[in-house]
């Protein structure tokens, strides 16, 4: 689904994982840990909102009997299979030729953005990791944060990301333009949505 948004686009900011890049050969080591504390939900907001590694994580929650080794192991597999999508860089490329301002604002464990990061074929405007910056979207810090960054309006800045309640409705709701990537899965009825990155050269851009 496509429209003409009321205010030309002057930046945009990317969700990372399944949005611009994958992991090969997922193993979830984070998530073993969240599930092994007490309270799933409040374990993930504390993996994803501090910069810790699979031995810290593990010691703030005092869960000894995981087994640090393996769980390293894991993680360090993970990043060696994250690979970018096909149109990632061309995107990203066209989107920089434009004069756009790029970010990044992603729900992540630490250890994952260096990876991520040395993929990209430069560096972008900003990046808000949750590790870094505090917040997980969909909160409206998150957005705010990058967009008070980039110095662009929150209206005429595009939010793109594979999670609808995280990146759809969470940056609608910070008063952003959004586009739900669906790269296979139907798109939901009435949601602005993308199939590809290189669709969003089709939008109302800045020029």
């Amino acid at each position: 689904m496509s429209a003409i948004p009321s205010t030309p686009i002057q930046a945009v900011i990317f969700d990372a994982f399944d949005t611009l890049c994958e992991i090969g050969n997922p193993l979830h080591p984070f998530a073993e840990i969240a599930r092994a504390g007490h309270h799933r939900n409040d374990a993930r907001m504390a993996l994803m909102t501090r910069p810790v590694g699979i031995r810290q994580a593990i010691e703030h929650f005092g869960l000894s009997d995981l087994d640090v080794a393996s769980l390293e192991k894991r993680l360090e597999m993970e990043l060696a299979s994250i690979r970018l999508f096909d149109d990632t860089i061309p995107t990203l490329m066209q989107l920089k030729r434009r004069g756009m301002k790029l970010a990044i604002a992603s729900n992540l464990a630490a250890p994952y953005a260096a990876p991520l990061l040395a993929l990209l074929p430069f560096q972008l405007d900003a990046y808000a990791w949750s590790f870094d910056v505090g917040y997980l979207k969909p909160q409206a810090e998150i957005f705010e944060w990058t967009i008070e960054k980039l110095g662009v309006p929150a209206g005429a800045t595009l939010m793109v990301g594979d999670t609808y309640k995280a990146d759809y409705v969470g940056a609608v709701g910070a008063g952003l333009q959004a586009r739900h990537l669906v790269r296979s899965e139907e798109p939901q009825p009435g949601v602005l949505s993308i199939r590809s990155l290189s669709e969003i050269l089709g939008l109302h851009l800045a020029s």
